[in-house]
């Protein structure tokens, strides 16, 4: 179980926009062969239907 302290400094890393464990905004901006792009997306009445 990790201390306080270490918790703490894991909190701290993904708020702080420079420190180096703290790039997720560059990694979701690259581009990689592998991505999938939504182009589009629609509410059919299908979707909407309530359950139960």
């Amino acid at each position: 179980m990790a201390s306080a302290g270490q918790r703490l400094t894991s909190v701290l890393g993904h708020l702080n926009p420079l420190s180096s464990e703290s790039n997720g905004k560059a990694k979701l901006l690259q581009k990689n062969a592998d991505d999938i792009v939504i182009t589009y997306a629609a509410r059919t009445p299908l979707t909407k239907a309530k359950k139960g």
